[in-house]
Formats: structure tokens, sequence, C-alpha cells
């Protein structure tokens, strides 16, 4: 909130201390951010495929273990197939196979849960930053209750202006350009749509009737 320079405390200043700051904001530094945001989104949609080829792996990995294990029982068997040395080499080569598995799931674990945060992360970053270009519909349609009004006067129609939805979020590129077409569907709605007062209690409607705009 900037006050002008001497100007005296204001009585709603308390309740302005409790407003969101503004900052203001290109549109084209929003749209940077908004492809950004994006461009995060789609990597992170790289990781899961990753993890994926990480679990074959240890799935791979598993099955060495599983063949060193055989290995071992087979010529534990049969004395005389190996000497000692071979013997300890073979139990060394299933230990570390071992280890290195057990180091592998832990690392996969580990990316796994980190893509998944990364995604929820980068979802959220996208959502905000789409919502920071949002402005809801009201702003767009402020003049519309005195068209109609105006517009139904010069008719001599009875009309009136009635809104759902007006805090639903518009792109503000979108919300600047339905202006212009919604107020040619609502000069329609008035000049082709809505009969005459008279017309209408003849054919037993009320005189006049609701241009009702919704928006979800």
């Amino acid at each position: 909130v900037v006050e002008p320079a001497g100007a005296g405390p204001s009585p709603n200043r308390g309740s302005d201390r409790n407003r969101d700051r503004v900052v203001r904001v290109t549109a084209e530094s929003l749209t940077r951010l908004l492809g950004l945001a994006g461009e995060a989104l789609v990597q992170t949609h790289r990781l899961p495929p990753l993890v994926e080829s990480l679990w074959r792996f240890k799935g791979r990995q598993t099955g060495l273990l599983e063949t060193l294990q055989l290995l071992e029982d087979h010529v534990s068997n049969r004395e005389g197939a190996l000497t000692a040395a071979d013997r300890d080499r073979l139990a060394n080569a299933k230990t570390q196979a071992a280890q290195g598995l057990q180091k592998l799931g832990e690392t996969v674990e580990a990316i796994e849960e980190f893509a998944r945060q990364s995604e929820d992360l980068s979802s959220r970053l996208h959502h905000e930053v789409l919502t920071s270009r949002m402005r809801p519909l009201a702003d767009g349609i402020r003049g519309f209750p005195r068209l109609v009004r105006d517009l139904a006067r010069e008719l001599g129609k009875q009309a009136r202006f009635e809104v759902a939805g007006e805090t639903t979020g518009v792109d503000r590129d979108i919300l600047d350009r339905l202006e212009a077409p919604l107020n040619h569907l609502i000069r329609n709605a008035l000049d082709h749509g809505l009969e005459m007062p008279e017309e209408r209690r003849a054919a037993g409607k009320r005189a006049g009737d609701t241009i009702h705009l919704e928006a979800r």
C-alpha cells in the first residue's frame, strides 16, 4: 500500500497491512515463466521410465546373484572341482554381488522418491504460474449489465442480466479477447432471442426474461 507524502493515518491501515502485496509483472514475463514451468514438468516425466529401467536392471542383478549361488552350491558338492583360492574368489564375488544389489535397491528407491517429489513440485509450480495468469471473469464483463439495460430499453424489451461463476479464472489474454464475442452474443440474445413484452404475454409468458451467462 503506497500513501501520498504527508498523508495522515488511514482508518483502514490495519486491514490494509493484511492485504496481499502486489508486484507488477509483465504478461511476457508470466508467459516465459509458464513456458519454463511447463518444460520443468515435461522433464520430470522423463524420470519414471528411468526408474523403471533401473528396477529391471536390479532384476537382472538378482538373477546374477542367484546364478552365483547355484554355482557355489554346485561346486561345493564336488570335491576337487575348485581350489580353495577359487572357492574364496567365488564366495567373495557372491558377497560383492549381494552388497551391490542391496545398494542398487536403496539407490533406485531414493531416485523413485525423488522422481515423485520432483513431479509433484513441478506440477504445483506449473499450476501456480498458470494461476498467476488468470483473472476472474468479472473483470471482463463489468459493462454487460449496463449494456443489457440500455439495449433492452432501446428495443422496448424487458430483460435483466445474470451471471454465474464470476470468480472463475480465465487466462488474461483470452479474457481480453472474450469481450467482443460475448458482447455480440448478448446483443443477439436481446435482439433475436427475446420477444417483445406483448408477444410474450400473448404466448402465456412473463413480460421479461433473463440473459444468463455462466462460466465454469
